[in-house]
């Protein structure tokens, strides 16, 4: 069994194709009704499913054709439509001679069990093509146009409505939205543009971004390349700007922008933000950050100085111990004493102060250990094999212990 599809959008047929094609159909498309008919003269096929509003001919005039083509007449016609649904468009198609109205979306059961019946109603006998009760020409014109109007009125209505929600979410945006044209020339802003710049966008409408004292003149070349990026359709941003706003005080805007096209015309939508109080912040967390840092290298560095003063305290008390096994002790306290220092060593030269560089800080520990024991040069040769590995304080004062250990014995 063959179906034509008509309508002219691609998915929708690619839908329907997919459907019809799974049950066993075979399946050729139109994408408007006078394609339709081309088709028609040169292939039989035993149902039309057809879209109402398209272009060049739509489905109304494609069934009242059929409907009249003594070849065409009885193939059983189903319209299957989106866009002309209330009962009256139901009650024209009907009179044109259609024998299914199917309003979409429809889930693919119900539409095969919809298509079956037909076919099957036809087969038997107990369907008789539908026939059109309009015979003339005047009043299908009549109702058509009657439908046509009520569609277009509806669709404006649709159109006025959209506008109104667009603007509104426009104007109330909790961000600064502003429209230029491609030579930097204001062109329209919400409430929330007016309030951050303190300008209200009637003394701004015509005039040019770049030649008003909105932007520091440090900021100007920068803009002029963000509004060059905008003339070749590119998006901007996020960007940082200094801005003076109408009472001298300057803030700083993160602005993004698009390339959008508004009545046929090539323009500019800008976003703006003001992150004045989030960068004034954001100084204060930092130089709170430098403060803590340099507290922080100021307590590694005396934590050191402490440890060095107890290791050489030990040094020194054990120059008078004659006791080999106790002066032993004494050195392998030292030792590590100095392996602990180093840590606190490493973390103050370090930049980042959360983590140390094990390879660097385990050379120092070696060749300590090496000249506290006294290794001639040569006697004992070191490998160390460690790259691109960082330590914290809690690890890496452990390690340095065993490495002590496993070093000093």
């Amino acid at each position: 069994m063959k179906i034509l599809i008509v309508d002219d959008n691609k998915d929708n047929i690619l839908f329907l194709e997919t459907v019809l094609k799974k049950e066993g159909y075979e399946v050729i498309s139109a994408t408007n009704g006078e394609e339709a008919l081309e088709k028609l003269k040169t292939t039989r096929v035993d149902m039309i499913i057809s879209d109402i509003l398209m272009p060049r001919m739509d489905g109304f005039t494609l069934c009242r054709k059929v409907k009249k083509d003594e070849n065409l007449k009885d193939t059983p016609f189903i319209f299957y439509t989106a866009t002309y649904t209330d009962d009256k468009d139901e009650e024209l198609a009907f009179k044109l001679g259609a024998d299914k109205f199917i309003r979409k979306p429809k889930e693919p059961d119900e539409l095969i069990k919809v298509m079956q019946e037909v076919i099957k109603d036809a087969k038997k006998g107990k369907m008789s093509p539908g026939r059109p009760e309009l015979k003339e020409e005047k009043d299908v014109f009549k109702l058509y146009s009657e439908r046509l109007v009520r569609k277009l009125e509806k669709k404006i209505e649709e159109l006025k409505s959209s506008e109104e929600r667009l603007k509104i979410l426009f104007e109330f945006a909790p961000d600064a939205y502003y429209i230029s044209d491609l030579k930097g020339n204001f062109v329209e802003g919400n409430r929330e543009a007016e309030r951050i710049i303190g300008y209200n966008k009637h003394e701004l409408i015509g005039k040019n971004f770049l030649k008003l004292n909105l932007l520091t003149k440090s900021q100007i070349p920068k803009a002029a390349v963000e509004l060059a990026k905008s003339v070749m359709g590119r998006s901007t941003g996020p960007d940082e700007f200094i801005i003076n706003r109408k009472n001298g005080k300057q803030i700083i805007l993160e602005i993004r922008t698009y390339p959008v096209t508004l009545r046929g015309q090539n323009v500019v939508l800008g976003i703006a933000r003001d992150i004045t109080v989030r960068k004034q912040a954001e100084e204060q967390i930092k130089a709170s950050l430098r403060e803590k840092e340099v507290l922080l290298r100021e307590i590694h560095h005396r934590v050191k100085n402490n440890m060095q003063i107890i290791s050489s305290l030990i040094r020194l008390q054990s120059r008078s111990i004659k006791d080999k096994n106790l002066s032993d002790m004494f050195n392998i306290s030292q030792s590590r004493i100095k392996s602990m220092a180093l840590i606190h060593e490493s973390l103050y030269r370090s930049r980042d102060l959360a983590s140390i560089d094990f390879s660097d800080y385990v050379e120092r520990l070696t060749t300590h250990l090496f000249s506290m024991h006294r290794i001639k040069a040569g006697t004992i040769k070191f490998n160390m094999e460690i790259k691109d590995i960082y330590l914290d304080i809690n690890r890496a004062i452990p390690c340095g212990l065993i490495i002590n250990e496993l070093v000093s014995n």
